[in-house]
């Protein structure tokens, strides 16, 4: 899952690098699934996409994967259920590792002019000494 995480959403990139006679390091240390894996592995693919993303990305849903059992169906629900959590968990920390936290790097920090006062004209106030 983790090579998943990490390359997932470069695949159509590294597979069209390949095509030019180059096969990508990425490519090379591609572990290989068991076919039982590969239900899992598509429905994972299918459940990201409903995933919440808001500073980050959120866990997939238990609603969201009860839609996609009673959708398709799986041969062990309860296996299912395990394995997309477990999936979900390693995908999560591969994306907290790549991505730096909302807290390191601020996308509107307040800014001070040159007295140190705070630049509150970003809110629509116009604030100053005396209050006007």
């Amino acid at each position: 899952m983790a090579w998943v995480g990490e390359w997932g959403d470069k695949l159509d990139f590294l597979y069209e690098v390949e095509s030019s006679g180059i096969t990508p390091q990425a490519l090379k240390n591609q572990p290989d699934l068991h076919d039982w894996m590969k239900e899992y592995l598509k429905a994972f693919k299918v459940l990201n996409r409903t995933r919440q993303v808001g500073m980050g990305p959120s866990p997939i849903s238990l609603s969201e994967i009860k839609a996609y059992l009673e959708l398709y169906g799986a041969s062990d629900q309860e296996a299912f259920i395990e394995y997309i959590l477990e999936m979900d968990e390693a995908y999560l920390r591969v994306k907290a590792k790549k991505e730096p936290s909302a807290q390191q790097s601020p996308q509107n920090p307040k800014k001070a002019d040159s007295d140190g006062h705070r630049n509150d004209q970003q809110r629509g106030r116009n604030t100053n000494r005396n209050g006007r």
